[in-house]
């Protein structure tokens, strides 16, 4: 498996057997997790800290980490967009981190995992218990994120007053509808329902439904219809 290789080169500073143990991760957290040697590479560094994970997870195209991580990404923005987060701007405010980094010629040796990531991963493991999980899911590592990456996501989302709080809130709001991450394809399935279905009661809680009470005609002609259809009509 090339991804395990890659972060088997990681340097164990501070770092936990857990860390780097795909079966503590959904599959759409793990690939966020295996394309962390990726991002060193595309921003020619060695060390590698909590910032990067926030990068994949807000960019994965950019660092191909592939269609689990393009599934995290869309559950992350949806989380940071209800919680009023102007996405943009964070886009624009991490370039600018990156930018200001300082960068080496030669990355191609071993790297070394910075102790504020370290710190971020473990606080993932612990917030399966605030949210019930049985993996490390993306909603986790995106609240570890805002609670312990002080050199980025922390002071960037307060700049737009939102606080740790206010994304829990919001994940168990949405976690009220699609439950745990007892799976470890849990962010694909619920990708898939925010693709293709359609959320009955948010849309009324908008006011996006057409009114029932008072089209009894509508209704009754509806119920003929339906009941008309043979098995061979029902498709």
């Amino acid at each position: 498996n090339n991804k395990a290789n890659r972060l088997q080169s990681f340097t164990p500073l501070r770092m936990s057997a857990d860390d780097f143990n795909e079966g503590k991760y959904t599959e759409a957290a793990w690939s966020i997790i295996a394309t962390l040697t990726k991002a060193a590479d595309y921003y020619q560094t060695q060390t590698v800290e909590s910032p990067y994970l926030l990068d994949i997870l807000l960019n994965p195209s950019k660092h191909n980490a592939g269609e689990n991580a393009e599934s995290a990404r869309r559950v992350a923005e949806k989380v940071l967009i209800l919680a009023g987060t102007d996405l943009k701007v964070i886009r624009q405010e991490l370039d600018a981190h990156f930018a200001a980094q300082p960068k080496i010629t030669d990355n191609a040796g071993q790297k070394q995992m910075g102790q504020t990531l370290g710190q971020v991963l473990e606080t993932a493991r612990q917030t399966m218990s605030t949210l019930g999980d049985s993996f490390v899911s993306t909603e986790g590592l995106l609240l570890s994120l805002i609670k312990e990456d002080n050199q980025f996501t922390r002071e960037a989302l307060l700049r737009q007053d939102i606080k740790y709080n206010d994304i829990l809130d919001v994940i168990k709001g949405m976690r009220a509808k699609s439950g745990p991450a007892n799976s470890r394809s849990a962010e694909n399935m619920y990708d898939a329902l925010m693709k293709y279905g359609i959320d009955f009661t948010e849309r009324a809680e908008e006011g996006k439904l057409d009114p029932v009470i008072g089209r009894d005609d509508e209704i009754r002609r509806a119920i003929q219809i339906l009941s008309r259809r043979d098995r061979k009509s029902v498709v």
